[in-house]
C-alpha cells in the first residue's frame, strides 16, 4: 500500500504517530513523509524532520491513503500554493485521506470538502471569514467519517478514534470505533477572533 505523511512547519507529531506507529511496526507499511520543498521541518515540539520527497518529486494521486496532521500554523501551509494545487488533484472517490486537528483547512481550501462532511480543530469563526470553508458541510463532532474521508479534532479522546478508524477503513482491524455523537466546537470571542485574523491577514495577504 502505498502511503503518505504531509507535513508542514510546526506540523504535529503527536496526532499522527499513534498511526504511523501501528501501520509501520505492526502491519509492516512503509510511510512516506513528503512536504512542499524537501528540506528539514520543525515540529510543533522542536522536532525536526527531512521529508523523503517533495511534492514535486512524487505523483501524490498514486498514493492510496495520505495522511493530514495538524500544525501550530495552519495559515502558512493553506497559503502554499503549490501544495493546495497539488491536494486540489487528490480524487476522493480513489483516495482514503485521513486529516485531523487544523488541516482540514488544506483540504478545503483545495476544494475536496465541498460535497463531504467534516470536523477539526478549527475555530467556528472561519466560517465566516473564508468563502472556500463551507459551514454546511461541518459536523462538530470528535471525528467523522463520509466515504473515503476521515477527519478528526486534536484531542487526546479523537486521535485515539481517529487512529482506529483510519486503521478500520484500511482493513487492518475489525471493527470501526463508534464515534461520539456529542458536539465539540472552538470559537474564540470576538475580540480575540479579530485580533489573530487580523495577524493572519497580515502574515498572508492572499488567504481569501
Amino acid at each position: 500500500m502505498k502511503i503518505a505523511l504531509l507535513i508542514y512547519p510546526e506540523f504535529s507529531l503527536y496526532e499522527i504517530t499513534p498511526l504511523t506507529a501501528s501501520l509501520a511496526l505492526q502491519y509492516n507499511e512503509k510511510v512516506d513523509i513528503i512536504a512542499s520543498q524537501k528540506k528539514l521541518h520543525k515540529s510543533e515540539d522542536g522536532f525536526q524532520v527531512m521529508p523523503h520527497y517533495s511534492i514535486d518529486e512524487i505523483d501524490l494521486t498514486t498514493y492510496e491513503l495520505i495522511l493530514l496532521t495538524g500544525t501550530m500554523d495552519p495559515f502558512f501551509a493553506v497559503n502554499d500554493v503549490n501544495l493546495i494545487n497539488t491536494l486540489s488533484k487528490i480524487s476522493l472517490e480513489d483516495t482514503v485521506v485521513a486529516s485531523i486537528s487544523s488541516s482540514p483547512l488544506l483540504l478545503a481550501k483545495a476544494g475536496l470538502l465541498d460535497t463531504y462532511k467534516f470536523t477539526g480543530g478549527i475555530y467556528r469563526n472561519y466560517f465566516n471569514s473564508f468563502t472556500w470553508l463551507k459551514e454546511s458541510n461541518y459536523l462538530p463532532r470528535l471525528c467523522t467519517i463520509d466515504r473515503n474521508l476521515i477527519t478528526a479534532i486534536g484531542s487526546s479522546k479523537a486521535v485515539s478514534l481517529f487512529t482506529d478508524s483510519v486503521l478500520a477503513k484500511l482493513h487492518f482491524i475489525n471493527e470501526f470505533p463508534e464515534l461520539p455523537s456529542e458536539e465539540v466546537s472552538f470559537t474564540l470571542e470576538q475580540n480575540d477572533y479579530e485580533q489573530m485574523i487580523g495577524e493572519v491577514r497580515l502574515l498572508y495577504p492572499n488567504i481569501n
